[in-house]
């Protein structure tokens, strides 16, 4: 899971409005439409996904709670993770 206190560059105290700072700072430097380039744009792309992923779940304080609650539940490992783990023991 993406870390959208990090792809925002916020601290995890942070306001709303602080997050609805980032989000507008970061989603004008990363807007798909300020490249030109085919692939710069489809870079933009993901990033500026990422971006309004992350505004959503901490823009409001309902989300904001849902985000940081999952983030404190233990991750589940993949079964190439698992793999790996019982190899290396």
């Amino acid at each position: 899971m993406a870390d959208y206190y990090e792809i925002l560059g916020v601290p995890r105290n942070c306001s709303s409005a602080d997050v609805r700072k980032a989000y507008a700072l970061k989603a004008r430097e990363q807007h798909p439409d300020r490249f030109s380039d085919p692939a710069q744009k489809k870079e933009a792309e993901v990033l500026f996904t990422e971006i309004t992923a992350a505004f959503n779940a901490l823009s409001n304080d309902r989300s904001r709670a849902e985000y940081d609650a999952s983030l404190q539940r233990p991750s589940q490992a993949t079964p190439e993770a698992i793999a790996q783990n019982a190899y290396a023991r």
